[in-house]
Order: C-alpha cells, then sequence, then structure tokens
C-alpha cells in the first residue's frame, strides 16, 4: 500500500483525515522532508486544493521522488 501524505494545514486535517495518513503542511515540506518514506517507495499526496496537491507532488518529483500520486477533492 502507498504511504499516504496529506499536505493541508494541520488545522483541515485535525478535523477529517484518512486514518493512514501523515501530514506535513506544504509550507512545511522542505524542512520536513526527512519524514517521508524511503525515495522508492510509492507515496498518494492528498490535498481538497488541487493547486496545493500539484505544488507538492511537484517539489517531490524534482527531488528524484517520481512515484508519486495526487489525489485532491472533498474531506
Amino acid at each position: 500500500m502507498n504511504a499516504i501524505l496529506d499536505v493541508r494545514p494541520e488545522s483541515d486535517f485535525l478535523r477529517a483525515h484518512h486514518p493512514d495518513a501523515a501530514n506535513i503542511p506544504l509550507e512545511e515540506l522542505d524542512s520536513r522532508i526527512h519524514e517521508l518514506p524511503r525515495p522508492y517507495e510509492p507515496l498518494t499526496i492528498f490535498d481538497t486544493n488541487e493547486v496545493r496537491a500539484e505544488e507538492a507532488a511537484a517539489d517531490l518529483k524534482g527531488r528524484g521522488r517520481d512515484e508519486t500520486i495526487v489525489v485532491h477533492g472533498e474531506e
């Protein structure tokens, strides 16, 4: 199973989230990148905001994380 990264702000994450998701808000991604699973492990990125989800995916792909799936939608 893919690891799930929720890049929403912590307040949104605390209201509702997937039980297996880790929350690293997009604004903190750079400083918390070490918390992600190993680069070769698939990663699903979630956000209710499509732009923010795609921005996180682009950032991670720029760091060599090509195995990303972007999911956006309602809580």
